[in-house]
């Protein structure tokens, strides 16, 4: 029998979460969501390329891989340093076999948004406040 509040709070600290069924659903739908974000991202990054539809094909897919790989890395556990040294391996090779194909200037469009430097989205966002300002006078 526990007496103190100060015992009953840890026995009830140490315990595991009761509603273990709504946690795997929450996570599920939570994956769920964020596949479906990587993909209309994947896709609109793509789509604003000015290639043709097989290197649109080619560079989702491996958009498409490198997120695979990069995500299986940062799931593994080892040592920090290790990890960036794998993740820096990763981004300065994954897409050297398309950067034939592509223009220099799509690899750089490549890099960016592999850093999260995504150009158009800040373009867009004042071409927008434009609009808005020209609309309102």
């Amino acid at each position: 029998m526990i007496t103190s509040t100060s015992a009953q709070r840890r026995a009830t600290q140490n315990r595991a979460p009761q509603n273990k069924a709504a946690d795997k659903a929450k996570i599920e739908r939570y994956k769920k969501e964020l596949e479906k974000k990587k993909e209309k991202y994947v896709s609109d990054f793509v789509n604003s390329l000015n290639v043709d539809d097989f290197q649109k094909e080619i560079i989702s897919q491996k958009l498409h891989s490198y997120f695979e790989k990069k995500k299986t890395l940062l799931m593994t556990e080892m040592k920090s340093y290790k990890r960036e040294e794998l993740l820096e391996n990763l981004d300065a090779t994954h897409f050297l076999d398309i950067k034939d194909m592509v223009s220099e200037d799509t690899m750089i469009k490549i890099k960016d948004i592999l850093k999260n430097k995504p150009k158009e989205k800040k373009e867009e966002k004042k071409k927008k406040k434009r609009k808005h300002k020209a609309d309102k006078n």
